[in-house]
């Protein structure tokens, strides 16, 4: 009796160990299956990025960098900007700024860049007047929120300035006079002026913010409470 009882619990025994066995076996191979699944995401993912590069899909990619760059500037973007406003108040107790067309998140780059009544009295910059920092330490005028560069429309007087791709092209060289002035690095003689005459009223503001058209004149010093800029940057 004894005997059988050893005979029946040996295989008992010998069945669970072969149970646990099948389920070490099926474990592993179900962390296999999922690891070949999340690697097979990962090539769909560059498959589709790199059809898109080859199907020159700019606008879609750069859209995209728009919407992570808003997502994440309320926490890592605003101290890294600042703002270029004009050392001369005119018309304007708040001062000046460069601006693009347009209101804050909203601005139009297609529409270019204007003076108009500088945020910082808000307490923060704004992000269609914030300017990279860093990059106009080496005189780049970087719109990080927007991704896209201060350009002028050409090489001669009364040109518009514009914004556009990052290309470090001519007519996106500026720099800063001894004068705190900003010309264009490949035509001193041209300098960022802010419009004479009358302002005009902005959308919002209390007073209502002030806006001026902004052009490419002669550098001269009749102009100059029209052409001498300064970067201002909010302490964190």
């Amino acid at each position: 009796m004894t005997h059988l009882w050893l005979i029946v619990l040996g295989g008992t025994l010998g069945r669970t160990q072969r149970n646990s066995q099948e389920n070490a076996f099926l474990l592993g191979w179900g962390w296999t299956i999922r690891g070949v699944v999340v690697f097979l995401l990962l090539v769909g993912f560059l498959a589709v990025l790199f059809l898109l590069d080859s199907l020159s899909c700019y606008n879609l990619m750069k859209n995209l960098l728009k919407i992570i760059s808003f997502i994440l500037l309320p926490t890592t973007g605003l101290g890294n900007t600042a703002e270029i406003h004009s050392l001369n108040q005119l018309d304007e107790p708040r001062g000046y700024c460069i601006d693009i067309k347009g209101h804050k998140s909203k601005a139009k780059v297609d529409r270019g860049l204007q003076a108009h009544t500088c945020y910082s009295y808000q307490g923060n910059i704004a992000v269609d007047q914030g300017f990279d920092y860093v990059k106009l330490s080496r005189n780049e005028f970087y719109l990080p929120a927007f991704n896209v560069c201060m350009e002028a429309a050409s090489f001669t007087s009364s040109s518009k300035l514009g914004l556009g791709d990052c290309k470090n092209e001519n007519l996106q060289k500026f720099e800063w006079d001894e004068k705190d002035r900003i010309r264009l690095t490949d035509s001193h003689d041209l300098c960022i002026t802010i419009a004479h005459g009358q302002s005009r009223n902005g959308g919002g503001g209390s007073p209502v913010h002030k806006i001026k058209n902004l052009s490419l004149e002669i550098c001269s010093d009749q102009l100059e409470p029209y052409q001498i800029w300064g970067i201002r940057k909010l302490s964190n």
